[in-house]
């Protein structure tokens, strides 16, 4: 179940027209969300979001195939 993202969100603070950048993993070249999940990056994690990356790319986000695979930066402009 998905729990909604504005508890977690800082108050106040507003960017104007600023590029933005979220680190992602893909399920890409066989992998899993559970192999994901069990990888270096998010195993010690006790939160995680998931997005298909169509939606990313959608909402204006670009997808960047960054340092190893499968890890991908999504750069946005707000």
């Amino acid at each position: 179940m998905l729990e909604p993202i504005e508890s977690h969100l800082r108050a106040g603070e507003v960017l104007d027209a600023e590029l933005i950048a979220v680190s992602a993993e893909a399920t890409v070249g066989g992998r899993t969300l559970d192999h994901l999940l069990a990888g270096p990056r998010l195993r010690t994690r006790r939160r995680y979001a998931r997005v298909v990356a169509l939606r990313l790319l959608d909402a204006g986000f670009g997808l960047l195939p960054s340092f190893v695979a499968p890890h991908y930066s999504t750069p946005g402009v707000l």
